[in-house]
C-alpha cells in the first residue's frame, strides 16, 4: 500500500547506543481526513 507523500512532515534519525530508527513525522489529522483513507465519507 502507499501513502501520499504530501502528509510526510519530516524524516529523521533517531540513535540510542549502536541501535538506530528512523522516524517519520507525519500530518495525522490530514491524512485521516483524506479521501484515500474513506473514514470521512459517512459523515459528509
Amino acid at each position: 500500500s502507499a501513502v501520499d507523500t504530501s502528509f510526510i512532515t519530516g524524516i529523521g534519525c533517531v540513535k540510542n547506543g549502536e541501535e538506530q530508527r528512523m522516524l517519520i513525522l507525519m500530518d495525522i489529522e490530514g491524512l485521516m481526513a483524506s479521501d484515500d483513507m474513506g473514514l470521512i465519507n459517512s459523515i459528509h
